[in-house]
């Protein structure tokens, strides 16, 4: 199991998740609340094309900078570059997509392109954390500890995979402890966000478009409540931390060294 990539799970989605907010806020997905997508065929194929390890993606990675960018004087090192960059083209290759065939390279520099972008905001982000003097206290660090810990069937196992990564576990709780600043961060940023009776009727009217009473047979309005507030106030933070993080780097000094052509 690859550490790195993990830790940088928590980072990486918020900035993924505000950037898909920030796409979905001029339309809502598709399907009705509390309904589940029937599998289709065509996902089932897909999983039986899924390639096993062995057949996994092995980027040349020789022509990316030591150094691709620098973000207020902290350098982002090509083996955070990689780290995400690779796990990225992982999970398309076990989805069955290969990434290098498509479009002539075009898919695979536009995830370069989102992975520095990534990281980049990554780095904005803990930087303002710690500018607002957020901190991760040594219990919060070790029961984080611990339950990472848990996902490994062993000790041996482990520690196996943190040499695997080149990764020791002073490495490791330092990043765990970025992780929770960055959440507190998150929760700070996201404390005066509210969402009205409106806002929840609007998004369930939208969801359930087209659909009578007798056809429809998904859950009341007043079922839906909840699933529905979360949905939007997670909408809300993504957009927020979004633009928090275009602040931050207006105001900041931001220098990418990865060549974008």
């Amino acid at each position: 199991m690859s550490t790195k990539p993990l830790l940088s799970l928590v980072l990486s989605m918020i900035l993924l998740v505000a950037a898909a907010c920030g796409e979905k806020d001029e339309e809502t997905e598709k399907g009705q609340v509390g309904q589940e997508a029937e599998p289709t065929n065509e996902a089932e194929e897909t999983a039986t094309d899924t390639p096993d390890q062995s057949d996994l993606p092995d980027p040349d990675l020789e022509d990316i900078p030591s150094i691709v960018a620098e973000v207020n004087g902290d350098a982002i090192a090509k083996e955070e570059f990689a780290e995400l960059y690779v796990s990225t083209l992982h999970t398309y290759a076990l989805q069955g997509l290969n990434v290098e065939k498509q479009d002539d390279g075009e898919l695979e520099q536009q995830i370069k392109e989102q992975t520095i972008e990534t990281l980049i905001g990554q780095t904005l982000l803990i930087q303002e954390a710690n500018n607002r003097s957020l901190t991760a206290s040594q219990d919060e660090i070790e029961k984080r500890w611990t339950s990472f810990k848990e996902q490994f069937a062993s000790e041996e196992e482990f520690h196996q995979a943190l040499q695997k990564e080149n990764y020791t576990e002073k490495n490791l709780k330092e990043d765990i402890k970025n992780q929770i600043k960055v959440e507190k961060l998150v929760e700070d940023e996201a404390s005066d966000i509210n969402v009205s009776e409106e806002e929840l009727r609007e998004m369930y009217e939208e969801l359930n478009h087209g659909q009578s009473s007798e056809e429809s047979s998904s859950p009341s309005f007043e079922e839906s409540k909840d699933q529905l507030k979360q949905q939007i106030l997670e909408q809300k933070e993504g957009r927020h931390i979004q633009k928090l993080v275009e602040d931050l780097r207006q105001s900041g000094s931001v220098s990418v060294y990865l060549d974008h052509s």
